[in-house]
């Protein structure tokens, strides 16, 4: 029960007008992965703070997707939304994702496709 709640309050901060509220549902999702009870919410939410208007929001999303690979490395979803991060309009999320794209090659199941992306944004002028 205090799981459900716990979740329902991390739904809350998702969708809060606050910043800094948004920013601690990032800390919040990337450590109680495991132990969310409804995965496609949680899924939900880490996209939107993906997309979150405030840059500082989306490159610590993509440290949390850091957090969900090293956990479980096989994760489609963390790959995707992090691969959307790699294109993010700001260079700092850029370079964050690419980052924890690089440190977690290893465990990747889709290899080939983080080099050709690490590969793409790496030759691409506009410096990250």
């Amino acid at each position: 029960m205090h799981i459900v709640v716990r979740s329902k309050k991390i739904h809350m901060m998702v969708q809060s007008k606050d910043v800094k509220k948004r920013d601690l549902a990032v800390s919040e999702l990337s450590f109680n992965f495991s132990v969310f009870p409804d995965k496609d919410q949680f899924w939900q939410d880490i996209n939107q703070l993906a997309m979150d208007e405030s840059s500082d929001v989306r490159w610590k999303t993509a440290f949390a997707l850091g957090n969900i690979l090293t956990q479980f490395p096989f994760n489609e979803k963390a790959f995707q939304i992090l691969y959307n991060l790699t294109m993010d309009v700001n260079s700092n999320v850029r370079g964050h994702a690419i980052f924890i794209l690089g440190s977690k090659f290893n465990l990747l199941d889709k290899k080939e496709k983080a080099l050709e992306i690490i590969i793409h944004l790496t030759s691409v002028k506009s410096n990250l």
